[in-house]
């Protein structure tokens, strides 16, 4: 693994986990269930995953360089 995949997984999980803490909070206070505040939780933690994994590869950032050494009049 790259550097810079390294770097992007890293941020993946940390994505991940700050996004079912924040969920499990939210849901607390409208669903004051366990199981519905953790198959909420997973949800969001594979949909944050799926997002990561399609900015990985469909690569929409990077291009020639940015816009502001790009070549394009």
């Amino acid at each position: 693994m790259t550097e810079k995949l390294q770097d992007e997984f890293l941020m993946t999980l940390l994505m991940m986990l700050a996004l079912f803490t924040l969920d499990c909070y939210v849901a607390s206070f409208f669903y004051p269930h366990d199981k519905v505040m953790l198959v909420a939780g997973i949800g969001v933690s594979i949909i944050a995953v799926l997002l990561a994994y399609v900015s990985m590869f469909v690569n929409v950032t990077d291009g020639d360089g940015g816009a502001e050494t790009s070549n394009h009049p």
